[in-house]
């Protein structure tokens, strides 16, 4: 049965993978490279330690010590490696990283035990920090933890019982209580942004009137009476102003990039507006077949253009991320 602390990590390793692959927020993030594949990385890892950890705690007992010690020293380099990944995560998003003491302590016993047993410390150092060495007593190795001890050079020896199991539960709560830092300062900073434009809407860049005015575009591409084109030119032009002026919105949202589907949909509306332009003004080599042809392919992805406004506007005045 998957721990609470387990299901959490899951679901907040998700909701910030999720996060960072909105085009809006991945451009960004891409201009750094290699701090996106830091990035990428610590959360990838951050997935495959906890698969270890699940694969660990299903393990059988191990029938022999050698088993065991595989066991023992996996499990602990799994740990170290995620606490790894939890720092390398939180700096690459900029903000600050102080591992707690539980954390502290984890690394510390995975490095007497199985990092650096021989020698830790330097015999030359305060009394703070002797030079000490390690050992795992072969006897007393189980899944569920061992007995560690730890040779002085001016005192006796001491004896740790460590509870591997321990270990994890206190790991995966500090590591879940990081991760809802990283995701409350990530949806704090989304806000931020949304409320810079709360009062903008994106759906006045197409007013009620834009029907009527590809209507007046499509008779004019249809008549055969030259009066029509001035009309259908001047309705043209209002229609680019819109236009001009959404993608200018797009773009200060930062929303507009090469990530971005809107821009894959602003190229396929602009040469047919080109061309409109040019049969309007009597520049063009389309006849009037083509260029009402063209006329209703610009009805449509204004259509396109306006629902994904709509769903912007919806986005923006969410408090949901």
């Amino acid at each position: 049965m998957k721990s609470a602390e387990q299901i959490a990590i899951r679901e907040l390793e998700t909701e910030i993978r999720d996060f960072i692959s909105h085009p809006r927020r991945q451009h960004p993030l891409l201009q750094d490279k290699p701090q996106w594949n830091v990035l990428c990385s610590s959360l990838d890892i951050l997935g495959d330690t906890e698969l270890a950890i699940e694969s660990y705690l299903a393990l059988p007992e191990g029938d022999d010590v050698g088993t065991r010690y595989l066991l023992v020293y996996g499990i602990l380099q799994v740990l170290f490696v995620q606490q790894d990944a939890i720092e390398a995560l939180v700096k690459s998003f900029g903000l600050p990283y102080q591992p707690d003491a539980t954390l502290v302590e984890i690394r510390e016993i995975r490095n007497k035990t199985t990092g650096h047993p021989t020698k830790r410390g330097n015999a030359r150092a305060s009394k703070h920090r002797p030079q000490t060495s390690h050992f795992l007593a072969r006897y007393s190795i189980r899944k569920s933890g061992y007995k560690l001890m730890t040779s002085f050079p001016d005192r006796q020896s001491q004896f740790d019982d460590v509870d591997i199991l321990d270990l994890i539960i206190k790991q995966r709560a500090e590591v879940k209580k990081v991760l809802e830092q990283v995701w409350s300062a990530l949806k704090a900073e989304e806000m931020e942004h949304r409320d810079k434009f709360k009062g903008e809407r994106l759906t006045d860049h197409f007013p009620p009137t834009t029907d009527y005015m590809i209507s007046k575009v499509a008779e004019a591409c249809d008549s055969d009476s030259a009066s029509a084109l001035p009309m259908g030119d001047a309705a043209l032009s209002t229609i680019q102003e819109h236009i001009v002026a959404f993608k200018q919105a797009l773009e200060n949202r930062g929303i507009l990039n090469d990530l971005s589907d809107l821009k894959y949909e602003f190229a396929e509306i602009e040469y047919p507006l080109e061309e409109l332009d040019r049969f309007l003004r009597c520049q063009s080599v389309l006849d009037r077949r083509g260029a009402a042809i063209f006329a209703f392919f610009v009805r449509h992805k204004l259509q396109d253009l306006e629902r994904a406004a709509k769903e912007l506007d919806e986005e923006y005045n969410s408090d949901e991320v």
